[in-house]
């Protein structure tokens, strides 16, 4: 049986509703119109997840979607018309996701969905998204959408394992204190659970080289126009105080100031929506996303949709960040160069025709004066990196696997803070805004070189008796 359906990605705006405010939203079209319980189910959920992350749960409905036209075309349910229950088929759409629908003797496909085998991740996440789907259809409700994927009784040993975890997570979480203990923890079974997934080696981040950091600011942003001097600024920020490439830019230009105690910048960032409006702005606006709705038409980047080039993520689980200079002179020079920014932003783009409050600008173009968008700084930031010749220009050098990309900067600041400065973890943990203790191992590792060299230096018991060694070596040559 060859499958027929057709599914479209659409973005549907929702207007006049009860808010006031528009709304765009990820949208599904089939042969029957739009899939309405989605886009409801957007709606409902649209203040509480990342835009980017609407995306991928349209993805888990449209495949679920599919392996049901496609398996089960006249229904299914109590009476078994296709030989098993709402669970099981949502237990069988698992486990194509897995293995893949492609028989691999016959390399037929009695579906018709060609589906390879896919990540047990993948699969586990599209089952978490359409889970919750499920549960709140019901609170709105569908009839029985749970029936998919029900709750089951835990084994002895499901529960066991389900508290020791939950322990594990409130031992490490910053608030892990006011938890409720795993007494009080409920434990929820479902019949299509989550996946064990295989162990993944641990190995170092890819982080930026320190030996190359002023070659990069000296000879990839040599042309010293006001575009380069804001690059400069960000890469500063990112590699000498810890931000993540997005963080920056939701910086006002209010955000940053002097503190005379250390002769420093002092660079705080308040949430994006939540944070206090500075200046005067604060005796009229409670929060920062009052202020930009009501002074400047705008929202807040992080609630911008992850289509509009202008979004910016805010994955800190804190509401104000303080960058902390790992180098304190850094602190100095970064305030140096600000001086000098806020003097040629005044001159080419005065505060009267700036239609935002952002720090960070465009200065060409037809887009002179909006907000710098992150593809704009990173495709700066590539360009740096090839001018400073930190890369050979023939080929396609991967950057990532280098540490020459832009988060190779944060990379390195966690590996400074913690191996060279010898750091605390929770020093360290403040420092990066994590959220866990955890968060750190995987910027702190040492590179298989550096482990090598460890070993070399700390370890020679096996060098004592060298003239053994070669003896033993040359018996087999």
């Amino acid at each position: 049986m060859a499958f027929q359906m057709t599914l479209v990605d659409i973005n549907i705006r929702l207007t006049g509703r009860p808010g006031g405010k528009d709304l765009l939203v990820p949208g599904l079209v089939s042969d029957y119109g739009v899939v309405m319980p989605l886009l409801h189910y957007f709606e409902y959920i649209y203040d509480d997840f990342a835009p980017g992350t609407l995306k991928p749960i349209r993805h888990a409905f449209k495949l679920f979607f599919q392996f049901t036209e496609a398996t089960a075309p006249d229904g299914f349910g109590s009476r078994k018309l296709h030989g098993r229950t709402h669970a099981e088929h949502f237990l069988s759409f698992r486990r194509a996701m897995v293995l893949g629908t492609i028989n691999e003797e016959s390399l037929e496909d009695s579906s018709g969905l060609r589906w390879p085998p896919g990540r047990i991740s993948k699969a586990n996440r599209v089952v978490f998204y359409l889970t919750e789907f499920f549960t709140w259809a019901d609170g709105k409700g569908a009839n029985d959408a749970q029936r998919f994927n029900p709750v089951v009784q835990p084994s002895g040993y499901q529960d066991l394992m389900a508290r020791a975890a939950f322990e594990h997570r409130r031992s490490r979480a910053f608030l892990g204190h006011t938890w409720h203990g795993s007494g009080e923890h409920v434990v929820e079974g479902r019949y299509t659970g989550r996946v064990r997934e295989p162990g993944k080696v641990k190995g170092s981040t890819k982080r930026f080289p320190d030996a190359h950091f002023l070659e990069l600011l000296a000879l990839g942003f040599r042309t010293r126009s006001l575009s380069n001097l804001r690059d400069v600024l960000v890469t500063i920020l990112m590699n000498k105080g810890g931000l993540r490439v997005s963080e920056p830019l939701h910086i006002w230009l209010t955000d940053i100031a002097y503190d005379p105690k250390t002769e420093m910048a002092y660079v705080a960032i308040p949430h994006p929506s939540n944070g206090t409006a500075p200046g005067l702005w604060g005796s009229k606006y409670k929060t920062r996303a009052q202020c930009l709705e009501a002074e400047f038409r705008r929202r807040p980047r992080s609630k911008l949709g992850s289509g509009n080039p202008e979004y910016a993520g805010w994955k800190s689980g804190v509401g104000l960040i303080q960058v902390l200079w790992c180098e304190p002179i850094w602190g100095k020079y970064f305030w140096r160069l600000w001086q000098v920014y806020l003097r040629r932003v005044q001159e080419l783009v005065p505060a009267a025709s700036r239609q935002h409050p952002y720090a960070f600008m465009v200065f060409a173009g037809k887009t002179l004066g909006r907000p710098l968008t992150t593809a704009a700084f990173r495709d700066a930031h590539e360009k740096a990196v090839f001018r400073a010749n930190l890369v050979p220009r023939e080929g396609v050098p991967d950057l990532k696997n280098l540490g020459l990309t832009e988060h190779g900067h944060r990379h390195a600041y966690g590996n400074r803070a913690r191996n060279e400065a010898e750091l605390s973890p929770h020093l360290v943990q403040d420092m990066m805004n994590h959220s866990s203790i955890e968060s750190q191992k995987s910027y702190t590792l040492k590179t298989w070189s550096e482990k090598m060299d460890f070993l070399s230096s700390k370890i020679t018991r096996m060098h004592e008796r060298d003239d053994l060694l070669q003896e033993f070596l040359q018996a087999f040559e």
